[in-house]
């Protein structure tokens, strides 16, 4: 049995002396960041582990002998893996400022003022935060609750100005003294402003800028559930340009879409302003009009005729639209205008016929 331990203890030691350097002295093995230093306990050299969490080591032997294996310049001291994480990584007090305890040099490039004024106290994370935004922030902070994490994206107003989106994901964890949160701040700006510009362009014509088919539908939807239950009246009237086919044909669609620019920005300033112009379809337009009787509705669709017959339209003279008027919160109302606008164009165009 004696002869057994021994043999266990002598293929110990071997394994022991496979992971040691070679050289005069006995040293730890190798630290697995740079390939030099003692390693006392773990896998990273003290220096290394210095770095990883942003505590700068003199004198550390790892960059130096990653530089001199390399041929590069020794690394600048306190550079740290943390440092290249896209984004900002901190650690905060959990309190009403989120006082920073840490974070690295990404949160100057972020809300362009150095990430030094941050740690030493004079700003917190929640001082710059965009103030109608906070409470986006606060509901996140409350949701999480002991120990949970937060996904919360609001803005940041930099101290030139200029406002950028953020994503903050943190946990909050026990410190010595109290709720921490460690967390990650990551500019999502341009991807918000991607976000922005599709949903527009879901509820909008790209041509002439004005509300879509899709737009008018849900707010003709809206205004006719508002007019039944307060007993108001609502109008809608659906616009046309007479022989816009001749126009493309003779002159180009270039010239053709000039001239349906130029009539969506008339469509515009004839409306009220508690009413909505939409291009619902080729040269098809409508002005739907809450609150707004038969009469007055015709009376906005004429002014919109004549302010067309009136001036050239793109650049062409002789440009003339016709006009449908319907009334009342009902289910047909949209139909009853565009049945009213196909009687104006039978009956010689350049006009507006009621429905």
């Amino acid at each position: 049995m004696d002869d057994a331990l021994a043999r266990l203890e002598r293929a110990a030691r071997e394994r022991g002396e496979a992971r040691r350097r070679p050289g005069p002295e006995r040293r730890s093995a190798v630290c697995e960041m740079c390939g030099g230093g003692d390693v006392t306990w773990g896998a990273m050299c003290q220096p290394c582990r210095g770095r990883l969490h942003g505590v700068p080591a003199p004198g550390g032997a790892g960059d130096d002998l990653r530089s001199a294996a390399s041929g590069r310049a020794p690394a600048r001291p306190g550079l740290s893996l943390i440092e290249n994480v896209p984004g900002v990584v901190y650690r905060c007090a959990d309190d009403v400022r989120r006082t920073v305890l840490f974070a690295t040099e990404g949160l100057g490039h972020l809300t362009g003022t150095p990430a030094a004024a941050f740690r030493g106290g004079a700003l917190g994370l929640a001082d710059v935060v965009h103030p109608e935004d906070r409470p986006v922030l606060d509901t996140a902070l409350a949701r999480a609750g002991a120990a949970g994490a937060i996904d919360a994206e609001y803005r940041v107003v930099r101290t030139d100005g200029a406002v950028r989106w953020v994503q903050d994901r943190a946990r909050r964890v026990a410190g010595d003294t109290g709720w921490i949160l460690d967390g990650l701040l990551v500019d999502v700006t341009e991807r918000r402003r991607a976000q922005d510009e599709l949903a527009w362009l879901a509820l909008h014509d790209p041509l002439t800028r004005l509300p879509n088919r899709r737009a008018l539908e849900a707010r003709l939807a809206m205004e006719t559930a508002r007019a039944r239950a307060a007993v108001q009246p609502l109008a809608l009237a659906v616009l046309d340009l007479d022989a816009f086919k001749a126009v493309n044909d003779a002159h180009g669609h270039g010239v053709g879409d000039r001239v349906l620019v130029d009539l969506a920005a008339r469509l515009r300033a004839g409306t009220p302003p508690e009413g909505l112009a939409a291009r619902i379809g080729g040269e098809e337009f409508v002005i739907l009009l809450p609150g707004r009787s038969l009469a007055s509705a015709l009376a906005v669709a004429e002014a919109v005729r004549r302010a067309v017959e009136a001036a050239p339209v793109g650049g062409l003279p002789g440009v003339t639209i016709s006009a449908g008027v319907a009334e009342g919160a009902r289910p047909d109302l949209l139909a009853a205008a565009d049945a009213a606008l196909y009687r104006a164009k039978r009956a010689g165009r350049n006009r507006v016929v009621t429905g």
